[in-house]
């Protein structure tokens, strides 16, 4: 049972290679970027598909995969500044070496393009295992515990308003104009990563403000969880400076946009230009899926988003394939690749979204599209024959 559920492992696997590289630095330190990029690509298109449901499979193993990434992200971040920093380091350093680590030595061995890699790996595991085991974890509202994971894990990209936002916001209005994650026919991915980072930001503060007023509290209040989740960024970032300085900020702040990039990247291809009448029942067919075996393992099956949305409090293993989800030709790291080369991206896409329009929407979306000038009154005419 473990074996068959062993891609689950994959993500950490990575994690625990990225700070062993970290911490031996040279041309290494590209090492774990690479070898993420290439499996969550070319070997992730190799392998194929699988749409099993591992409900039988030991749930604490799965669990512990879960819980293992926020020690294993620290561990990353902890590296990453120790190799940007110049001194000691609080002592780090001299603890390093008593288990025979030479973090000076891994320092002198760093070039500029080196450092590069560093942060370009620590940024994908970032935004790949932290921001997406937290997405996990925040649904889980029973769970003292895993709310608390789940929010530091978003600390790593200063993202705790996610945590109510999406819970609290984008489950509510996704494929609707009031969802700022859902993004829009022709929306560019960066000017879509704008707005869904301003607007979301604003939800998040409107939904807490109105949960704090609903038990006569204030805004400016500790209770205000888009204060505290700062907070917590904010203890990260001091960490980062006693450790290591102002390079050590800076790393780590590099690293944690790029994180909150790939967050916003993945939730351009979930939905990109479906639509929902507001207020109508979350189905199938509001969420983009893929079903490749290695992204799935990665990413603790996120790409099964249609049954996800429909049944957001069920644990990733319980997830299934969705038939009459739409559907992507390729995984979630080649699509975001995709949209980031429009052209291509709306030969890839466009036909999708047509056949969506004749087969999967309802007349009311139909009529939504034809309101924002995405459809034709001919399509429509066409698609109700």
């Amino acid at each position: 049972m473990l074996l068959r559920n062993i891609h689950y492992a994959l993500m950490n696997a990575l994690l625990l290679l990225n700070t062993c590289v970290l911490l031996v630095g040279g041309s290494a330190l590209w090492l774990g970027f690479v070898a993420a990029f290439l499996i969550s690509t070319l070997v992730d298109e190799a392998a194929g598909e699988d749409v099993s449901v591992h409900e039988a499979a030991s749930r604490h193993f799965l669990d512990l995969m879960l819980f293992l990434t926020l020690p294993l992200v620290t561990f990353n971040l902890l590296a990453l500044v120790l190799l940007f920093g110049t001194g000691p380091s609080l002592g780090l350093v001299s603890l390093a070496n008593t288990v025979g680590l030479d973090i000076e030595a891994a320092r002198a061995a760093s070039s500029f393009w080196d450092l590069v890699g560093a942060l370009l790996g620590t940024g994908l595991f970032i935004g790949a295992a932290a921001t997406n085991v937290a997405h996990e974890l925040v649904h889980r509202t029973h769970s003292p515990l895993a709310l608390l994971t789940g929010r530091w894990l978003l600390a790593f990209s200063f993202d705790t308003t996610f945590s109510i936002e999406h819970v609290h916001g984008h489950h509510r209005h996704v494929g609707t104009s009031a969802d700022p994650a859902t993004a829009r026919r022709g929306e560019h991915p960066f000017a879509f990563c704008l707005r869904s980072i301003l607007q979301g930001n604003r939800s998040a503060w409107r939904i807490e403000r109105e949960r704090l007023a609903r038990k006569a509290l204030p805004a400016f209040s500790v209770s205000n969880r888009v204060f505290t989740g700062q907070t917590m960024s904010a203890a990260l970032l001091v960490m980062a400076y006693a450790i290591s300085g102002g390079w050590g900020c800076f790393a780590f702040v590099i690293a944690g946009i790029q994180g909150k990039l790939y967050l916003e990247l993945v939730n351009f291809i979930e939905h990109y230009g479906l639509v929902r009448v507001p207020g109508g029942r979350i189905e199938a067919r509001h969420s983009w899926n893929t079903y490749k075996v290695i992204t799935s393992g990665m990413l603790y099956n996120l790409p099964r988003h249609s049954h996800h949305h429909m049944f957001a409090s069920k644990p990733f293993w319980t997830l299934q394939e969705e038939p009459d989800g739409p559907r992507y030709p390729h995984g979630y790291m080649t699509m975001i690749l995709i949209s980031l080369v429009p052209p291509l991206w709306n030969r890839t896409v466009d036909p999708l979204l047509a056949d969506w329009d004749a087969i999967s929407a309802s007349p009311a979306e139909r009529a939504i599209l034809i309101d924002a000038g995405c459809l034709s009154r001919k399509s429509l005419l066409q698609a109700a024959e």
